[in-house]
């Protein structure tokens, strides 16, 4: 990354997150060490070229403001609609491998899905569309029998209910962890506090 700095003639990083957010965009596929560990830090991947945007090449699309991503992120308490998965969480099948949320269309760009609040949603950036091409074959109903089995009737019936709608639906334990995880060292000894009193 820092010869691409170099070679672009960008000073800041924030600037080459821009750049890269960019292209991703634009169908380029590129990985970091954030998505396989195989790489070195501060180290990228091509995996597969998008549009030339330097040749004027660019597919039509509606931006997502900074604004309207903190929005999304806020109403899915950011936390993947998907697979359940919190940001900065570890993935169970990824010992190491921690979860960074991204905005996905429910309707894909390509088939004039918009950027609303009412067409993007939070995902991890395993469950995002872009990506999913870089991650091993996906499970059979036979590496997944084992777990169903594993499960009770009322688990069966919620697991049941996310498969029909498509997302998981978050209980009130969930949405609390995911707000709680994110308060200050003084504000999280107060609701620790308030927990031990609350079962005591």
């Amino acid at each position: 990354m820092a010869e691409v700095r170099a070679a672009a003639q960008i000073e800041k990083q924030t600037q080459s997150d821009r750049r890269m957010r960019e292209l991703r965009e634009q169908g380029w596929v590129v990985v970091g060490y954030k998505d396989d560990k195989s790489l070195p830090m501060d180290s990228y991947r091509l995996v597969k070229r998008g549009l030339r945007l330097w040749l004027g090449e660019r597919a039509e699309r509606d931006a997502i403001s900074n604004k309207l991503r903190r929005q999304v992120f806020a109403r899915d308490n950011n936390t993947c609609v998907i697979c359940g998965i919190s940001v900065g969480d570890e993935y169970p099948d990824m010992p190491g491998s921690k979860a960074r949320m991204t905005v996905g269309h429910r309707i894909p760009n390509q088939r004039l899905g918009g950027a609303t609040l009412e067409n993007l949603q939070t995902e991890c950036a395993r469950c995002n569309e872009p990506i999913r091409n870089l991650l091993k074959n996906p499970d059979t109903f036979e590496d997944v029998e084992p777990l169903l089995k594993d499960l009770s009737a009322s688990e069966l019936k919620a697991l049941m209910t996310w498969i029909d709608d498509g997302k998981k639906t978050f209980s009130k334990l969930d949405l609390a962890y995911a707000k709680v995880r994110y308060l200050s060292p003084g504000e999280l000894s107060k609701a620790k506090d308030f927990i031990r009193k609350a079962i005591d």
